[in-house]
Parts: structure tokens; sequence; C-alpha cells
């Protein structure tokens, strides 16, 4: 856990009430998150969505946010602006969570000049659930990749009700693991 910027082991509410702050790590070569949510946290962020959460990290290992805890975004931005260094192999991921993690309107988002479409939006985990009502994810590549074996109509591994999701990558949605759970788009 070391090299964090933030770690989380409790409650976590991020507002910005001026509407125009940031957390960036300028690291370039940064392999941590920038943002880990323990299981034991809980955190919520608020605000507006020129809140901006930016990594600049041209390692594949970094993760804007790194979830095993509650996760709702229901404001903000989730920019990964680095891009990725040649040579580099595996995907790299602006939110990585392996429990419920609720989209309420935050914007999820790569912004660097690649067309490398190893860069990924967010990749559900073990038997979590993703909500997405509101909000934008755009991305390189896939935008949401689940392995999440959650497979009921009630809990499933993704539910999108609402919301914007693109990539410019071949996939937007992934399906994959041998179990796989299910995706409900309603």
């Amino acid at each position: 856990e070391i090299n964090n910027t933030i770690i989380n082991n409790g409650t976590l509410t991020i507002t910005d009430s001026v509407g125009s702050g940031m957390i960036t790590n300028t690291y370039a070569t940064a392999d941590k998150y920038i943002i880990y949510n323990t299981a034991t946290g809980t955190m919520t962020l608020n605000g507006d969505n020129n809140f901006t959460v930016r990594g600049n990290s041209t390692n594949v290992n970094q993760r804007i946010i790194q979830s095993l805890g509650t996760l709702t975004l229901n404001k903000g931005t989730l920019e990964q602006a680095g891009a990725l260094a040649s040579g580099q192999s595996g995907y790299r991921y602006i939110i990585e969570n392996s429990t419920d993690t609720t989209v309420n309107g935050a914007i999820i988002q790569t912004t660097s000049n690649s067309t490398n479409t190893s860069d990924r939006g967010i990749a559900v985990r073990g038997s979590a659930t993703l909500t997405i009502s509101s909000g934008t994810i755009n991305t390189k590549g896939a935008a949401v990749i689940s392995t999440s074996t959650a497979s009921t109509e009630e809990k499933p591994a993704l539910l999108v009700t609402g919301g914007t999701i693109t990539s410019t990558g071949a996939n937007g949605i992934i399906s994959a693991g041998g179990d796989g759970g299910l995706l409900c788009i309603k």
C-alpha cells in the first residue's frame, strides 16, 4: 500500500465546494493507486464534474481508484491522462473494484493522445455489482470489463439504467472469465 496518494480505511467523502479542485499524481512511472479504498472503507465522490482526480503515469499498473470497499461516484471526473509507455504489456484501469460500486453522474475517461486500447475504464471483479445510472465513461479500450460472478437480476455483475458508455477501441463492454456474471441494460 506504500506510495498510494490517499488510503481510506474508514469513511471518506470528497466534496468539492469550489468546483475546480484536483487530486493529481504527477509521478510519470507511478505503479500504485491514487485512491486506495480498503475493504473497511466507504468512499463517496460528490461535488462538481470540474473536480478531477487525475493520473499522469505511463505505467500499466497505475489505477485512479482501487476499491475493496463501498464506492459511490456521484460527481467528479476520474481521468487517466498519461499515455502508456512503449513496451508496457497488460491492461490499465481507471477503477478496479471487487465490491459493489455505483456511478451516479461521474465522468470516467482517458484523455491521452495515445490510441493504445490497453487503457480501460472500470474492472468489476469477484462477486461485485457495478451500477451505472448516469454519467459518462469514455475510454480508449473497453469502457467496462467484468469478471464478476454476480448473476441474478437482483444482483447482476453490471446494471446499466442510464449514462453514456463509449470506447474508441473494439469493445465497449466485455464480460470475461469462466463463470461469467449477468449484464443487464435496462
